[in-house]
């Protein structure tokens, strides 16, 4: 006899979860239904049609806010940077842990309580939260490359109210 379901993870766009098993999609969709947690938007996307500067959600040189320690972890685990997909994918899995810790419970519409009213630690600086929505409300990153070819560096970060900072 196999467990059941208590939370899923799914990139796929347009995912219906069964009944009230808080879901995690790791892309934004236009849709909302109440036990889905949209994570992330689309990707890198292009600063006013300039193919050398993007918005990220995460880039592999943060450093404040715990990012250097969650960096360094991915690094050594991977072999490879942290990119915005494995910052969406870990704290996707964050947020389903965490929530199951804190309420001391598997079930199904705890969890969604829970995740819909809580605030995560992201390594961003701020507690993240989903809006009405379940679209989560996070800055973001721009970044810039250097010269033709050359490394992404981050240029400002991007609160969550839509303000650029230097960074």
């Amino acid at each position: 006899m196999s467990d059941p379901v208590h939370a899923i993870v799914s990139a796929a766009h347009g995912y219906a979860p069964p009944s009230a098993v808080p879901t995690m999609v790791l892309v934004r969709d236009s849709s909302t239904v109440a036990n889905v947690f949209y994570v992330s938007g689309d990707g890198p996307t292009a600063v006013s049609g300039d193919a050398d500067r993007r918005v990220v959600l995460w880039h592999h040189t943060l450093e404040k806010f715990g990012a250097a320690q969650l960096n360094a972890r991915f690094r050594a685990a991977t072999r490879a940077p942290m990119d915005s997909d494995a910052w969406v994918a870990w704290f996707s899995m964050k947020i389903l842990v965490e929530s199951a810790l804190r309420t001391r419970s598997t079930d199904a519409s705890v969890l969604d309580a829970f995740i819909a009213s809580g605030a995560f630690d992201g390594h961003k600086g701020i507690p993240l939260r989903f809006d009405a929505r379940h679209q989560l409300v996070q800055p973001m990153y721009a970044v810039s490359r250097e010269g033709r070819g050359g490394q992404w560096r981050v240029v400002s970060e991007i609160a969550a109210d839509g303000a650029a900072r230097p960074h």
